[in-house]
């Protein structure tokens, strides 16, 4: 990718993947789904084989309009990561048993190793050749998307919500009911998530970023069972035309044929809007309604007097009263703006405690690395020097800080936290200069980290 005209480019890829696939992406992080789109899109109807893809990480970064050393660190450890991925698919044999088929994600992964932050690294992959009947030579069941769409989508259940739903789209479908289990196993909501956690984490979000961001939005309706408990989620899809997003009828494939299309005239904004006023509203009325008065009074009348009454304010006529305030040019909703407010301010906390909570994980990670390293370079004194073990122990046994206990073995005083990590700092500060690259290589990683959740 080169600086700036591969970048606008690369926004109107077309990303195309078989169904299966995009249902079975298991645990992936934001940044993993983001840079398998991406690579995705770079795969040609018309290509035989996969080819080997190199970014920058600076073009990644200007590309996910995001500028962070820590996201520089975390994308240049992605092609290892997507190397471990393993792809499950549930299929049916012939003689009707249940079987998985497991795939590998990538063949090939080429990274930088550690070491100080180089505005020219990059980063290369291929994907493995056993996915070529779930990217390429695709007959039928797949989805087509542009890459502009995701790019700006901020959590890993909305990037694959919007996938899911772009799939049922795609085969033409305005209506589809997911199974709640399914919807979880999909996503991977955890299990602590109840429904209530669901729509304020997952579904509310996603229908604003969608809005902002991509060419579809959604309505949802959860379905209950016996019981009472809710067994489905009744998802109503739409056409979006937000500023910067790209929609289906600018990709390179055609989409299929509509199933179960609405009638002429039924569709845009009257689809939107008439099931939550069809009960106060003849649908011919409404339909005038729509043609006469700009789109945004509609929508403010509409929602202006839905928030009414959710108040509990009592309304006499309230076919009458939608039709009065669509008139209304200048109709202040104070109650929405509120509502708004809230919701901006929860989707602000709900962001914050996700990055706090991939910081922390980023933090634990290079501690563990640091331990790793820390341990072979012990071992590599240890082999030079061979008394420096003992000396180290030694050292600690008449130290309270240690927590030495002469009455247990050498194998149990290390069992104790304490001990061990006394005794690491003894070795440490005896051969300072063994650990000095380590220090310098990773110190202000971490500081950073510390110093970012800081300010969270």
């Amino acid at each position: 990718m080169s600086k700036s005209k591969a970048i606008g480019e690369v926004r109107n890829y077309t990303v195309v993947q078989a169904n299966d696939l995009i249902r079975n992406k298991k645990d992936f992080s934001l940044w993993e789904l983001r840079v398998f789109a991406l690579l995705a899109s770079h795969v040609r109807k018309e290509d035989d084989d996969f080819f080997t893809y190199k970014f920058r990480i600076r073009d990644l970064l200007d590309l996910f309009e995001t500028n962070s050393n820590n996201l520089y660190d975390e994308l240049r450890a992605i092609p290892e990561k997507l190397h471990a991925k393993i792809i499950r698919l549930p299929y049916t044999d012939e003689a009707g048993k249940q079987r998985v088929r497991r795939y590998n994600l990538i063949s090939m992964s080429d990274f930088p190793d550690e070491g100080e932050i180089d505005e020219g690294e990059s980063i290369m992959l291929r994907f493995d050749k056993d996915l070529k009947p779930l990217l390429l030579k695709l007959g039928e069941h797949f989805t087509v998307y542009k890459f502009v769409n995701v790019l700006k989508l901020r959590s890993p259940y909305i990037f694959q919500l919007y996938e899911l739903l772009k799939s049922e789209e795609y085969r033409g479908r305005q209506s589809v009911d997911i199974d709640l289990a399914e919807f979880r196993d999909i996503l991977q909501v955890p299990e602590s998530y109840k429904f209530g956690n669901i729509q304020q984490r997952i579904l509310r979000p996603a229908q604003k970023q969608f809005a902002e961001f991509t060419d579809i939005n959604f309505d949802f309706e959860p379905m209950k069972g016996r019981g009472g408990k809710i067994k489905k989620l009744r998802f109503r899809i739409y056409k979006n035309k937000p500023g910067g997003a790209v929609g289906l009828e600018e990709a390179a494939i055609e989409p299929k044929a509509a199933v179960n299309a609405p009638p002429p005239g039924s569709g845009g904004l009257f689809a939107e809007l008439y099931p939550s006023v069809r009960q106060w509203l003849a649908e011919d009325v409404f339909k005038k309604l729509v043609a006469e008065y700009p789109e945004g009074q509609v929508r403010n009348a509409v929602r202006y007097t839905l928030n009414r009454l959710e108040k509990g304010e009592t309304i006499e006529n309230i076919g009458g009263y939608i039709v009065a305030m669509a008139k209304q040019t200048m109709l202040f909703d104070q109650l929405q703006e509120r509502k708004d407010k809230d919701t901006a301010k929860k989707q602000a906390e709900l962001e914050t405690a996700r990055r706090r909570e991939e910081l922390e994980s980023r933090k634990k990670e290079l501690y563990q690395e640091v331990m790793r390293k820390e341990d072979a370079i012990m071992e590599a004194i240890f082999i030079e020097f061979p008394e420096a073990r003992a000396a180290a122990i030694d050292s600690l046994k008449h130290n309270a800080f240690a927590s030495y206990d002469p009455r247990k073995s050498e194998a149990e005083n290390f069992q104790n936290p304490s001990f061990a990590a006394a005794y690491r700092t003894a070795v440490r500060k005896s051969y300072a200069q063994r650990f000095e690259a380590l220090d310098k290589q990773y110190q202000p990683k971490i500081k950073s980290i510390k110093a970012e959740i800081a300010l969270l």
